[in-house]
């Protein structure tokens, strides 16, 4: 119970003050001197907690250091009161209760394996260990609590290692004494010589997790109290010797072998070199003063030539370790990682080097960011103590422009491995992103795709860290996140194909995990950026744009992550149904006519120099489709598919995919075809604000047809059944476009047959007619103008006397004149234009639908001689 409430530690204020309040009420309280059982029973708890944070693959340590560091801080201020001063030394007893208890339980723990009291070694050593992890946490928020115990734990720096527990208990002690030692007042020089023994000690003998506890120790030793630079050059001075030679002996000749243990002498010192880079000044503390010191040259720049020239050994390990060297020799010294021979390595390594390779770049990368994180912070704690005496004006702060530019040069690298197979390597960069971003080095806008993508990532400790930088993000600069989402949802895309690498002809990626309960991959995305209705309207408007393109994988992903958002109100599936009709409106008719140039065309029975009349009153009623058979459809599928006829294909299912995404939504959310026609965009009222009641989670979205396309091999010959399934895909597309739109049936001025108690039919109104150019018709046949012409054929000459026909797009049209009327004279005209005017309206709302229903000239047509660009031929 205590774990899963210490978690909450970093929520927002209100529920990070019912932790401290829990946690202050029920350890930090101070107990009478008379019921030790009950500390003991206290401090055995906490133990436990922190043995479990350690164990833990998540927060650690972080929380229980979080938790810490709110009591102290949250009661600090410059203007406490009385009653929070007084609470705040309450909980410094009662800490104070606690340290000192701890090292009592270390004491007894040893005392008691020393009479051999304990069954098991290896759990004494996991009691200790989780003893001084909370030691230590102490120690890293009030040290002064430690302070006394210094001279008691430092024996334990020579444990003899037989399992984990052992290296994990030099690793803390070595990290308490280096918070302690500047704080003692007047030190005995046998106990810091008996340090600084045991830090060699462990330097030439542990693994490379204590090496770096010790030297970082052994430096906060000389640099702050006992000023013994003679003992850490000599150190330093061993393991650079050992590299010159061996460097020499690489020069002269080949090195194809080596002695195991001088190899791992040499690895060692390649380590260790550059940790004393990191934590002393080569060219002022480790100065020789003898004559073998060369005054010409500095020890950081022979360092640095040394550590690169082994970044090309030929052994792996060698040139790991140089990496590593190199990158604590860049901490003091940043201005190399700007060099153009550090740039190339990092970059040659980054774009061909193994993961372990990459990893090491990163992790340097990495380590600089906190570095200066740390420094910046003791800067900040020393401004604050003078900053009454210091002048704005003055202050020149080099280090933190250092870092921006080192970041700049080696950010598109970073981006980079965002995609990469390797889980570690994604989780270092996206370390990396979180450290620039804390920091303030780039602008966050620069982050949001690669954040986005990260947030779809398989493992859920990336997936986790990605969503709170966005929300983040999202709290810090509203708005920011959306003018790179859409970026971010195709970056995602990526990131799904490079971890499902194809195994056959074209993997389908979903873009929705296959869980319980099935959620988008960009779950998150819409989560953070759908309080707002105005950015999360401009992220489905941008989706629904990119489904235009002809990557069908991709739209199916895009339509798999908009089917399974987190949708909270009606507005939100209504506003997208609605936008995918307007899409459907735009693309369709387009989809439709390039089909007809994909296929072979019906012939055509125009002849040129005649020109024909249309009657429209006589243009048939029936649907395109009804026509149009299945039969019709595959004689005119060719058996050897032109690259034409799939690229149509594709831009069907794309489009298609708009219409089962709509279908699914309006299933999964229980909304009607009516209610869907009667919702606008621009609506002000509160009915669409409403809850949607989904159950989309519980619902597969299976586009069948896409599916299908997408296992087979595209460009792979026609079979029947493919053949088949194309034509059945086209009708049903046409016949969904054609009741896309459905016409309003018009209203007649006059009452039908029968209506006033006779069966006199309604008058009739004067027949309009259409005059057609046969050289125009023909004309219209090539591939430039509009394809809804490109089926014009049955028309003949009416002084032949036959039954003269015109088929415009697949509607037969009769009654053909052979010649255009004359035109009326100037009175004639006059009459009309004035009874024109006085039934104007309805004249010209039966002109426009009318339009709307038979226009067959499109937008890319030329006007010619035959009276294309007429209105009325439009019509």
């Amino acid at each position: 119970i205590c774990i899963k409430i210490i978690r909450r530690v970093n929520d927002e204020e209100s529920i990070k003050k019912l932790v401290n309040e829990v946690f202050t009420s029920m350890w930090f309280t101070p107990i009478k001197a008379r019921d030790e059982d009950l500390l003991i029973k206290r401090v055995q708890c906490i133990n436990d907690v922190v043995g479990a944070c350690i164990d833990s693959r998540g927060g650690g340590l972080e929380w229980f250091e979080a938790l810490l560091a709110n009591l102290f801080t949250a009661e600090d201020g410059n203007k406490a009161s009385a009653e929070t001063s007084a609470n705040l030394k309450q909980i410094r007893r009662a800490c104070q209760q606690i340290v000192d208890c701890l090292v009592e339980h270390v004491l007894n723990i040893e005392e008691r394996e020393a009479d051999k009291e304990v069954d098991d070694e290896a759990a004494g050593n996991k009691r200790v260990v989780a003893c001084m992890a909370t030691l230590y946490l102490f120690c890293k928020v009030r040290p002064e609590l430690v302070v006394i115990h210094a001279e008691t734990l430092h024996p334990y720096l020579s444990t003899k290692c037989s399992n984990k527990h052992d290296l994990l208990i030099i690793d803390y002690v070595c990290n308490i004494l280096e918070i302690l030692m500047p704080l003692l007042s007047n030190p005995s020089p046998t106990f810091l010589a008996t340090i600084e023994e045991a830090m060699l000690k462990i330097m030439m003998n542990q693994n490379p997790r204590q090496v770096q506890s010790s030297i970082s120790c052994l430096a906060a030793v000389i640099n702050g109290v006992s000023h013994n630079v003679k003992f850490a050059y000599d150190c330093f001075k061993r393991f650079f010797d050992c590299l010159e030679q061996i460097r020499g002996v690489m020069d002269r000749n080949s090195l194809t072998s080596m002695d195991p243990q001088r190899y791992s002498f040499m690895l060692r010192s390649l380590f260790v070199t550059g940790l004393f880079a990191k934590h002393f000044e080569l060219d002022k503390d480790l100065t020789d003063s003898d004559d073998n010191h060369d005054n010409k040259t500095p020890l950081s720049e022979k360092t640095y030539d040394l550590l690169f020239s082994f970044s090309e050994h030929k052994f792996v390990e060698a040139r790991l370790k140089a990496i590593n060297g190199l990158g604590f020799l860049c901490l003091s010294n940043p201005h190399l990682l700007l060099g153009h021979r550090m740039r190339e390595l990092y970059t040659d390594i980054m774009e061909n080097g193994s993961p372990r390779m990459k990893a090491a770049v990163l992790g340097n990368i990495q380590g600089y960011l906190q570095y200066e994180e740390i420094r910046s912070n003791k800067i900040d704690l020393m401004w604050s103590k003078r900053a009454k005496d210091e002048d704005l004006k003055e202050m020149q702060d080099v280090q933190s422009g250092m870092a921006s530019s080192v970041i700049q040069i080696y950010l598109k690298l970073i981006f980079d491995t965002c995609f990469s197979l390797v889980t570690d390597l994604r989780a270092l960069a996206l370390n990396v992103i979180s450290l620039t971003l804390q920091q303030g080095l780039i602008h966050p806008v620069r982050c949001v795709p690669y954040l986005v993508a990260m947030e779809s990532d398989v493992d859920a400790t990336i997936r986790d860290v990605a969503s709170a930088e966005l929300l983040t993000i999202e709290r810090k600069y509203p708005g920011v996140i959306q003018m790179k989402a859409t970026q971010g949802v195709r970056d995602s895309y990526r990131l799904q194909c490079a971890l499902n690498p194809p195994s056959k002809n074209r993997l389908i990626v979903r873009g929705f995990r296959d869980e319980a309960c099935r959620r988008a991959h960009c779950h998150h995305l819409y989560t953070v950026i759908r309080s707002s209705r105005q950015h999360r309207r401009a992220l489905v408007v941008q989706l629904l744009t990119l489904l235009d393109c002809n990557d069908l994988p991709l739209v199916l992903y895009l339509c798999d992550n908009l089917a399974y958002f987190p949708y909270q109100t009606q507005d939100e599936i209504l506003f997208l149904v609605h936008h995918c009709d307007v899409c459907l409106s735009v693309t369709g008719t387009d989809i439709l006519s390039n089909f007809q140039r994909a296929i072979v065309p019906k012939p055509s029975g125009l002849e040129e120099g005649k020109s024909y009349s249309v009657l429209i009153e006589d243009l048939p009623r029936k649907s395109v489709a009804q026509e149009e058979t299945l039969d019709e459809v595959l004689e005119r599928i060719p058996d050897n598919p032109t690259p034409a006829l799939w690229d149509w294909y594709e831009s069907m299912l794309c489009s298609s995919l708009q219409v089962y995404l709509k279908t699914f939504l309006k299933e999964a959310y229980a909304l009607s075809e009516q209610r869907c026609q009667q919702y606008s965009p621009t609506d002000a009222s509160k009915s669409n604000d409403k809850p949607a009641s989904c159950r989309a989670s519980s619902m597969e979205f299976r586009p069948a047809p896409v599916l299908a396309y997408l296992e087979r091999l595209n460009g792979s010959p026609l079979t029947p059944d493919v053949k088949r399934e194309i034509a059945d895909q086209y009708l049903w597309y046409k016949d969904t476009m054609l009741c896309l739109d459905p016409v309003e049936e018009e209203v007649s001025d006059f009452p039908p047959p029968g209506a006033d108690g006779t069966d006199r039919p309604p008058p009739r109104l004067p027949k309009m007619r259409i005059h057609l150019a046969a050289t125009a018709l023909t004309g219209l046949r090539s591939d430039t103008t509009s394809p809804s012409l490109s089926t014009m054929s049955g028309v003949t000459d009416a002084s032949s006397g036959a039954t003269d026909q015109v088929s415009i797009g697949d509607d037969i049209i009769d009654d053909v004149v052979p010649a255009p009327e004359p035109e009326p004279d100037e009175a004639t005209a006059k009459k009309k234009k004035s009874k024109r005017g006085k039934d104007k309206k309805p004249k010209k709302k039966q002109r426009k639908k009318k339009r709307k229903r038979y226009s067959f000239l499109s937008s890319e047509g030329t006007s010619g001689d035959g009276g294309e660009s007429d209105p009325d031929f439009r019509c």
